[in-house]
């Protein structure tokens, strides 16, 4: 029994070895998460060692223990028979002086670079995502550089860390991460309602930082027909490339009511002149819309999201199409490839 203790909290005396963390399974699963951890060549090893960072699993630490129990009261603490000066304690052989050095430092391998790509490719990909998100996606695919949000919020707080964000497409609004284009056109709040209950399309590491680069467009059967349908019509002297062009058009498509000026500018700077050209061109827009990655729907193309029946049809006329405008019927339709009509979407 200790007599002579007048914390209010308890304190861990003395203790060794790494105990198990939540759900691993008991002593067989906890023996195969360790084997698992010792063998980086092992194809569970990513998957286990990020598990295992979300569940706290780290070496034993006293101090950081005792650290973490200052929060749990027990009783009141008796501060004047404690050497203290300001409540930070000062000696004490139950609550001895340890320097945790290793506390918040973050990983040896950690790449701040890295960590920036994660963010800008999805801001890119989703327009509006949540630094939460962000954090989650960079650990489960970079288990070895795993950090935690007030580390990562350190890293961003630094002078370095806001030139690239300052000449980039991404910006802050609270905890969100949106994209320019959203925080122009003031679309964060249909972005996030209809993407809300959808899940988010995460692809793997290689595809996803693909997006980091501000013209990257998923190079789809149906974007690859779109551009070269367009290609021998484009003007070398033009001042943007076709490639920049489309991305403008891509960038229009995501916003709430954008589809339909998307569209004209499509047209526009395609130069096409004949009912023929223009009505094959609003077919391969169509497509490229109904499978393109949509901010609104978490990254999901709409062919993921619903069946092929109630995907935008091309109709059995053609568009009754003029080289200034695009006319679309109520009840057709509506261009954007939601599967609506138009006159119950981008037409209300």
């Amino acid at each position: 029994m200790v007599e002579d203790y007048y914390f209010g909290y308890p304190t861990v005396l003395d203790g060794a070895g790494d105990a198990p963390p939540e759900d691993v399974g008991g002593a067989t699963g906890f023996k195969y998460l360790l084997s698992v951890l010792a063998d980086e060549s092992h194809p569970d090893f990513k998957e286990m060692l990020w598990w295992s960072k979300e569940q706290y699993f780290e070496p034993y630490n006293r101090s950081r223990i005792n650290e973490s129990l200052t929060n749990q009261k027990i009783k009141k603490t008796e501060w004047e028979k404690i050497d203290h000066v300001n409540y930070e304690v000062l000696t004490d052989k139950y609550r001895p002086i340890e320097k945790d050095t290793e506390w918040d430092r973050l990983p040896a391998d950690f790449d701040a670079e890295q960590f920036w790509k994660y963010i800008k490719a999805c801001t890119h990909l989703y327009g509006v995502v949540p630094f939460d998100k962000v954090l989650e996606i960079f650990n489960r695919q970079n288990p070895k550089m795993y950090i935690k949000s007030g580390q990562a919020f350190r890293v961003m707080r630094e002078a370095e860390w806001q030139k690239p964000m300052g000449q980039s497409q991404v910006r802050q609004d609270g905890l969100d991460f949106i994209h320019q284009q959203v925080m122009e056109s003031g679309t964060k709040a249909f972005i996030e309602s209809n993407g809300s209950g959808k899940d988010w399309y995460v692809p793997d590491k290689e595809k996803l930082l693909k997006y980091a680069d501000d013209l990257y467009i998923e190079p789809t059967a149906a974007y690859q027909a779109l551009y070269r349908k367009l290609e021998p019509h484009f003007h070398p002297l033009k001042s943007v490339s076709l490639k920049e062009a489309l991305k403008k058009v891509s960038l229009m498509m995501q916003i709430e009511t954008g589809a339909t000026q998307a569209m004209q500018e499509l047209i526009n700077f395609s130069g096409f002149g004949s009912d023929q050209d223009l009505n094959e061109l609003v077919g391969l827009y169509s497509n490229f819309a109904n499978h393109s990655r949509h901010w609104a729907n978490r990254g999901n193309r709409p062919v993921e999201l619903t069946h092929r029946d109630n995907l935008m049809p091309l109709p059995a006329m053609p568009y009754e199409i003029t080289e200034d405008s695009v006319k679309v019927g109520r009840n057709d339709p509506c261009p954007c490839g939601s599967g609506k009509k138009y006159k119950k979407c981008c037409g209300a």
